[in-house]
């Protein structure tokens, strides 16, 4: 290749050189013959110049074939293959091709009807191709043959977290715009990891086109666990209680709580704030949708991986406390340090402070192996951090409390189930108690109290807690001792209990 190209350089001046020669000579026989200065100069510079054009063609035919090979390193099949598919793939080359000809027969002194025919070829050949490129094209045979040598074991991967979407929400995933929900998600990552402690494994976003156009699901291990619905150019406007005037709009229910709200346009998205509406955009409500989410479902996404990995990271500054704990000679299993783990993210509490819960089991572990009551024992040295959690602005907690003879006859029907304390009582009074607790959170909230917590003893928290997790699985439980002492505790509803009825009597 690289003495091809010398070889047409160089050829190329030294036919420029003697086409000026040859028009000089020619003009000097030419006049020495007795032709006048203009028939010489006619005659030899067109004699000349032709016989520098016809002396290129060995240049323009190398050149050619230098094309050729240059792009055939990079193909398998022959030349005449690939010249074939690369001429005949689209129409508009051949189309200009037969203008280029057509112009040719229009230039005096060439020759009519041979360019002509060739452009009308050229012109057929092109059209053919451009009705070949709109067919529609049938799946190739070696894409399937590429399929099927994929490894079989790959469809075993299963996404621990992933989000589908509808053919409408496909935008708001896009990776190659700015400001997409993949920018958020690493945020939601690294606020995940920095406030619960927590690393949240990759989230899949995947379109899916038996979803509703503007639906998504939220995912975990390939099975919903969540559901809403996103209008991608609107606003979602929520009524938080001081909205006076109502504004127009589609109405739908906000996905987190599932509280009513409406869909608005941008162009009335500064009335609705303006009314009192509090206005949020697509993407937030997506992502707090998720958030909360994953919040509900974090001790479902904590692996003993990532057991693992946690507790390497710590060795690494407190080895005597990881070796004593969970080395060789330790009480505590990685099995059971994850049970543990997980039964503190179930009740929405952070596992950041790895140390203070290692600290607890070293002490504890050898009295019991029950998740359970390691599980309490761990709560009771996170007792800053669970009253930080639910201490409102003022440095109080907002608390639900027992009537303390009720909460006697609740801790004398506990009974030991399988190591674990539960709670004996009547499929009746377990009802009407949830149905009580229900409402006395319920007016909690419409006071205006967001951060409220069941207060108990700490025998009755567990088995409360479990009976109530299927009703009530936002509601806190939270035990006596399990709040720093000096903390300002507000009873804003006490239920209490009669042999004949319960009641809710409010502070």
């Amino acid at each position: 290749m690289d003495g091809a190209s010398k070889f047409i350089r160089g050829d190329a001046k030294a036919g420029l050189i003697i086409t000026v020669i040859n028009i000089i000579g020619g003009i000097a026989m030419g006049y020495s013959r007795g032709q006048t200065i203009t028939n010489a100069i006619k005659t030899y510079s067109i004699l000349s110049i032709g016989d520098g054009l016809v002396s290129q063609i060995p240049s323009v035919i190398i050149s050619v074939s230098s094309g050729f090979l240059v792009t055939k390193i990079s193909s398998s099949n022959s030349v005449g293959q690939d010249l074939s598919r690369q001429f005949l793939r689209t129409g508009q080359p051949l189309t200009t091709a037969a203008c280029v000809m057509a112009a040719m027969a229009l230039v005096p002194g060439l020759p009519k009807v041979p360019f002509l025919l060739l452009a009308a070829g050229t012109a057929l050949l092109g059209r053919m191709a451009t009705e070949a490129e709109k067919a529609p094209s049938k799946p190739a045979a070696p894409q399937a043959k590429k399929t099927e040598k994929e490894p079989v074991e790959e469809l075993l991967d299963v996404d621990r977290v992933s989000v589908h979407v509808g053919v409408r929400l496909i935008g708001m995933v896009d990776p190659r715009k700015s400001n997409t929900i993949f920018d958020r998600i690493g945020a939601l990552r690294r606020q995940f990891a920095q406030q619960m402690g927590l690393i949240i494994p990759l989230v899949r976003l995947r379109d899916d086109l038996n979803l509703e156009p503007n639906a998504y699901e939220i995912r975990l291990s390939e099975a919903p666990v969540a559901k809403g619905f996103l209008e991608p150019d609107m606003f979602l406007a929520m009524d938080a209680g001081s909205v006076q005037e109502k504004v127009e709009g589609i109405k739908t229910t906000e996905p987190v709580y599932g509280l009513p709200a409406l869909w608005v346009t941008a162009a009335r998205k500064e009335t609705a704030e303006l009314k009192g509406y509090t206005v949020i955009d697509p993407e937030s409500v997506f992502i707090t949708h998720l958030s909360e989410t994953l919040k509900r479902h974090a001790d479902e996404l904590l692996t003993r991986e990532d057991v693992q990995l946690l507790i390497d990271r710590l060795r690494k500054n407190q080895p005597s406390l990881v070796g004593e704990v969970t080395g060789a000679e330790g009480e505590v299993s990685i099995g059971l340090l994850q049970r543990v783990l997980r039964n503190l993210l179930k009740s929405g509490l952070p596992i950041r402070e790895l140390t203070a819960i290692l600290e607890a089991l070293a002490e504890n572990a050898a009295k019991t192996k029950n998740a359970a009551t390691l599980t309490e024992v761990v709560r009771k040295s996170l007792s800053r951090t669970i009253t930080e959690q639910y201490r409102d602005a003022g440095g109080k907690m907002t608390v639900i409390a027992f009537d303390p003879a009720f909460e006697h006859q609740l801790t004398s029907t506990l009974r030991q189930e399988g190591g674990e304390l539960a709670l004996n009582t009547p499929a009746e009074t377990a009802m009407e108690l949830n149905r009580r607790v229900a409402d006395a959170w319920k007016s909690a909230m419409d006071k205006g109290k967001d951060k409220v917590v069941l207060l108990c003893d700490a025998r009755l928290r567990a088995p409360l807690a479990q009976m109530l997790s299927r009703a009530l699985p936002m509601l806190p439980v939270v035990a006596y001792d399990e709040i720093v002492l000096g903390t300002q505790v507000e009873p804003i509803e006490t239920i209490a209990v009669t042999p004949d009825e319960m009641t809710i009597r409010s502070e």
